[in-house]
């Protein structure tokens, strides 16, 4: 387990600590998406309907690539504590995001995941 991993898994242990997790540190990480995808914004013209989020945590990059691509049909959100998913689909009810599916993977199979996606963001962004 990474440095990252094992700090997440010491900080959610239970519904409890992944709500203190949405109101403290969501805030952040949502900020820094947001300035992420800003920046992005400017080097493509991405429009497509669908976002897989692979480690979706509390499903704050859905709401920040929403901000930027209202377009979107359809969220796959990977995630494998229960308890930040659980997070995720309180805070989707009733709000104007688009239709997700919510998958719980082992951390096994996130990791793997996880560096798949990194290698698909870095071609979409050396592609301009």
């Amino acid at each position: 387990m990474t440095d990252a991993k094992s700090h997440l898994a010491d900080l959610v242990r239970n519904a409890l600590d992944a709500f203190a997790y949405a109101a403290f540190i969501m805030p952040a990480t949502y900020a820094q998406l947001y300035g992420a995808c800003a920046q992005i914004s400017t080097k493509t013209d991405w429009h497509g309907t669908s976002l897989l989020d692979i480690g979706s945590g509390p499903g704050t990059a859905s709401w920040v690539i929403r901000q930027f691509h209202p377009h979107l049909q359809h969220i796959t959100a990977v995630e494998r504590d229960p308890h930040l998913q659980h997070v995720a689909r309180t805070l989707a009810r009733g709000a104007d995001l688009p239709t997700t599916t919510y998958v719980q993977r082992s951390e096994e199979h996130t990791s793997e995941l996880q560096s798949r996606q990194y290698l698909v963001c870095r071609l979409l962004l050396e592609k301009k």
